[in-house]
């Protein structure tokens, strides 16, 4: 049985913890399509269920540069905020998703090197 991770907070206060970059601007600098969007261009947070790949792949990036952890896509993820796509209803799913996808980011590097990851 493996130790347990160390608690962010514990972490903080032995050394700088790096989080990862806006995740908006990264999704952005993907050059996506209205179909990657799965026709909802511009709902970045709908691509945690229709393209989460491309989701993992901002993810990844930020972790193989080194961060200690990485913030789910999930800014405009509000059932208020999801109502301009027609989306309201899909909030929670679409939040559990974000968070499951940035939990399996941060788990893999850890796994990979045994740094803990938040």
């Amino acid at each position: 049985m493996s130790a347990p991770r160390p608690s962010l907070l514990d972490t903080a206060r032995e050394r700088v913890v790096i989080f990862d970059s806006a995740t908006g601007t990264g999704l952005q600098g993907f050059r996506l399509t209205p179909d990657d969007f799965g026709g909802l261009d511009g709902c970045n947070e709908y691509l945690n269920v229709c393209n989460p790949d491309i989701v993992r792949r901002l993810h990844r990036i930020n972790l193989d540069a080194g961060v200690d952890a990485v913030l789910t896509n999930s800014f405009g993820a509000s059932a208020i905020t999801l109502a301009e796509y027609d989306l309201a209803d899909r909030a929670y799913e679409i939040n559990a998703a974000a968070a499951s996808l940035a939990r399996e980011a941060a788990d893999a590097h850890e796994a990979g090197d045994g740094r803990p990851r938040w």
